[in-house]
């Protein structure tokens, strides 16, 4: 069996940029870019930030980075003292008082899965524990996902929005906010990054990425769409400013069990992962705006998905169906007419 983490769907291509720049702040001093990357989140996240101090720069990456870490630990499955951590263990009726974001995040996790139908649900977590996916993965028999699935079943979350309290209505379920958490983070610590001072940059989670203002040179911001069959290549590349651009795919984390491959994106319906395409990418003005859309269009298939999609005004999409096929949403051509390569 084997575990591997493949790089991401969606790759920032930046600009090294060591001379004069022709951008400059209000005050006329020439900007240049700064590059900062930690592990967080379970991926590598990076930010790219203009400015004309490198100190201060500095500074405020470090904020941003201190507001991802503290976000994480209140709302990864991973961590077991957080606070989704806590009501996953709690027993079942028992009501836990959560932060105000932690709240929030479940809140907008329930609405995406009924919005869906149920074909994200923010339940799945009892799905990843049989299989694994933080520890060794392993396919479970059939009678174990068969058991496990009445486990998966958003509408028995129940919120309390005046104590700010969760609770699970059924044993064994077990909420993951992995399809939203990432997102909501990224959100917060962007938010961070303009609040001190940065106009221009970029933040990178593993593939989930909003850039906004124009770089160094005066340019567009240049992502990258890999190819999820080969992604050291890229399909397209996007020339934007103020866009989110978020990728799910099926390399991203996945694991071989004889001759088979296995990833993490999995449909609650059926208790496998969801096989009707190879990666999905979504272009929207912000973050709040794809959050959590790139995983469901990914679960949905492509038929079902770009259906879904039409409900999200303004959102485009590429989609890599399971044949290999490259499918987009009607206007995406349109915005982007020399994206596709």
């Amino acid at each position: 069996m084997k575990n591997r983490i493949a790089v991401p769907f969606v790759v920032a291509l930046l600009m090294f940029l060591t001379s004069f720049h022709l951008n400059a702040d209000a005050a006329g001093t020439a900007l240049r870019e700064f590059k900062y990357s930690r592990p967080a989140m379970g991926t590598l996240v990076s930010m790219t930030l203009c400015s004309d101090d490198e100190v201060k720069a500095a500074g405020v990456a470090e904020e941003a980075f201190l507001e991802i870490e503290r976000l994480e630990d209140l709302l990864s499955n991973w961590k077991p003292g957080s606070e989704v951590s806590l009501i996953n263990r709690s027993v079942a009726t028992h009501w836990v008082k959560v932060s105000p974001e932690t709240y929030e995040v479940i809140t907008q996790g329930i609405h995406l899965s009924g919005d869906s139908n149920g074909s994200f649900d923010v339940s799945v977590g009892a799905l990843r524990r049989i299989w694994k996916m933080n520890d060794k993965p392993r396919v479970p028999s059939p009678d174990e996902i068969k058991a496990t699935l009445p486990s998966v079943d958003f509408t028995q979350i129940q919120l309390d929005p005046i104590t700010l309290s969760v609770s699970l209505k059924m044993v064994g379920m077990s909420i993951d906010l992995g399809g939203v958490a990432k997102g909501y983070i990224l959100e917060k610590a962007y938010k961070t990054l303009r609040r001190l001072g940065i106009d221009n940059g970029l933040i990178d989670g593993g593939g989930d990425v909003y850039c906004w203002g124009l770089k160094p040179d005066g340019s567009k911001w240049e992502i990258g769409v890999a190819n999820p069959l080969a992604p050291e290549s890229c399909m397209a590349i996007l020339k934007v400013t103020n866009k989110a651009v978020f990728t799910s795919g099926d390399y991203e984390r996945n694991f071989k069990e004889k001759g088979t491959t296995y990833h993490h994106i999995f449909n609650p319906k059926t208790g496998y992962p969801a096989k009707l395409c190879h990666g999905v990418t979504v272009i929207g003005d912000t973050i709040p705006d794809v959050n959590g859309l790139s995983s469901t269009t990914f679960i949905l298939g492509p038929s079902e998905g770009l259906r879904f999609l039409q409900k999200h005004p303004g959102i485009e999409a590429v989609i890599v169906t399971e044949q290999g096929e490259v499918i987009t949403t009607p206007a995406f051509k349109v915005k982007y007419p020399d994206a596709l390569r």
